[in-house]
């Protein structure tokens, strides 16, 4: 037996290098596998916490009754409208009369602005005749535009 002993002990001494490669690889490979499955375990205990509140929220849904905010808004409309309606009778004969003026006004100033187009003209049309004449002493003289 003790021979058994020795030769096994020569065999493990020879491999020694690439026996305990062997153990740290499987020692690496059994710690990540293993926190892989923890992270994994520990996330769908997590989603199903998550999924199981979720679906137990109930969302409060009020119901606000605005009848009486209408009632008010159409109220402030109607006297809105029925106040219109009487200070428009006497706005609509205040502004025939304010109408009547302007257009008398604008009637009076439109006549005034007729005659001073047509004096305009009348002078414009003195300045041309007069500016032919000068020119024609000009063409006279020897002048001529070019210059």
């Amino acid at each position: 037996m003790s021979q058994e002993k020795v030769n096994k002990y020569k065999e493990e001494k020879a491999n020694r290098k690439t026996i305990l490669k062997r153990h740290k690889r499987n020692r690496i490979i059994g710690r990540v596998v293993s926190s892989v499955i923890g992270l994994a375990i520990v996330g769908w205990i997590g989603y199903s916490i998550y999924d199981r509140v979720s679906t137990n929220i109930k969302t409060a849904q009020t119901e606000v009754d605005l009848t009486a905010v209408d009632d008010y808004i159409s109220g402030l409309t109607a006297a809105d409208t029925e106040e219109d309606t009487a200070e428009g009778s006497g706005e609509a004969e205040a502004e025939d009369t304010a109408d009547d003026t302007a257009s008398d006004e604008s009637d009076a100033a439109d006549n005034d602005a007729a005659s001073d187009e047509d004096n305009a003209a009348d002078d414009d049309t003195n300045s041309d005749e007069s500016d032919a004449a000068s020119g024609e002493d000009n063409a006279a003289d020897g002048d001529t535009a070019g210059e």
